[in-house]
């Protein structure tokens, strides 16, 4: 599997069980292998998930664990998987836009919010760790911000922005 695949992976599974994004009604996690074996896990079953050189390992609550090698899995999967956080452009009229991207020192945001509230923001490398995190009082209407990324290093990192009832993300190149 290539390094991108493979990150995207590793994202992918970090943003959906390492952000502390709230899941309801959950019930299976499904693992594909490229040799067609499909297996399902019941998340509630599940105590982590983790990728250690270049696997894949289920590690179940009562102990028991299960690896995959990276390159054998084709997808994962998640079923009936409903969150509490509603996508802002799902919501008439709401928005998140980065500028410039890629960027070099700092990027604008320009978000609207259907009410006034708390924002986070948050920065996320491709390893799934947080380099950046502010919090913002955010208005009903227009809002806008600026930040900077001068000491970040060269490469591809996620913005994520949070209220008590939306997420959105964006992938952004620091150049």
């Amino acid at each position: 599997m290539n390094d991108m695949k493979l990150k995207t992976l590793k994202l992918s599974a970090v943003l959906l069980l390492g952000l502390g994004i709230t899941l309801n009604a959950q019930t299976k996690l499904y693992v594909k292998e490229k040799a067609g074996t499909q297996t399902a896990f019941d998340l509630s079953s599940i105590k982590k998930l983790t990728f250690p050189a270049s696997q894949m390992t289920v590690t179940k609550t009562n102990g028991s664990a299960v690896t995959y090698g990276l390159s054998s899995v084709r997808y994962l999967s998640f079923n009936s998987v409903k969150t509490d956080i509603i996508p802002i452009e799902s919501l008439s009229g709401s928005y998140l836009t980065l500028y410039p991207n890629p960027v070099i020192d700092q990027f604008q945001i320009s978000y609207k919010m259907a009410q006034t509230g708390i924002v986070q923001l948050k920065i996320v490398d491709l390893q799934g760790k947080v380099i950046y995190s502010q919090i913002l009082n955010s208005q009903n209407g227009t809002n806008h911000a600026t930040i900077s990324v001068a000491q970040l290093p060269v490469g591809l990192y996620i913005f994520l922005m949070q209220s008590e009832t939306k997420l959105e993300t964006k992938k952004f190149y620091k150049n």
